[in-house]
């Protein structure tokens, strides 16, 4: 009709109240909100092969050597780029968390890699063989990403 609405047209609070839906609860924790907010992705995730089979202790020992290989060349590259940002801190106070989470991820007590090539076997036993195995495409975009993110800062 063309006019616009006036005070006569605005619904009362009555109803507001009887057409409203309440508002949806919150999660309850913060990790639920990450769940809810990850949507299909997150069940897609938890309930694949690969998480299946790892919980279970029945994933192929092939299958897990390519993983790790994989995991721990985008540890070496998160190492880099974390590296790059304590470099580029502002001053020590500002570098001392980074250097911390630095000495945790690669520390002796740390030792969650070299133990699995270890109980693996194969070419997982020493470092220099694990190059024989490709990067993943996802692997190499990563430590692509992580590497140019370091170089320029």
């Amino acid at each position: 009709n063309g006019k616009l609405p006036t005070e006569k047209d605005k619904p009362n609070k009555t109803e507001i109240a009887m057409t409203s839906q309440p508002p949806a609860s919150p999660p309850s924790r913060f990790t639920d909100a990450l769940r809810e907010a990850a949507g299909d992705g997150w069940d897609r995730v938890v309930n694949h092969r690969f998480a299946d089979e790892l919980a279970a202790g029945t994933i192929d020992r092939d299958v897990l050597r390519r993983y790790l290989i994989q995991d721990h060349r985008f540890l070496d590259a998160f190492v880099v780029l974390l590296s790059s940002a304590v470099s580029r801190a502002r001053c020590l106070s500002d570098r001392v968390p980074g250097c911390q989470f630095l000495a945790l991820i690669t520390g002796k007590e740390n030792t969650y890699f070299e133990r699995s090539f270890e109980a693996l076997g194969g070419l997982c036993a020493d470092e220099d063989n694990r190059g024989d195995v490709p990067d993943a495409d996802v692997t190499r975009r990563f430590v692509k990403l992580m590497r140019d993110a370091a170089m320029g800062g």
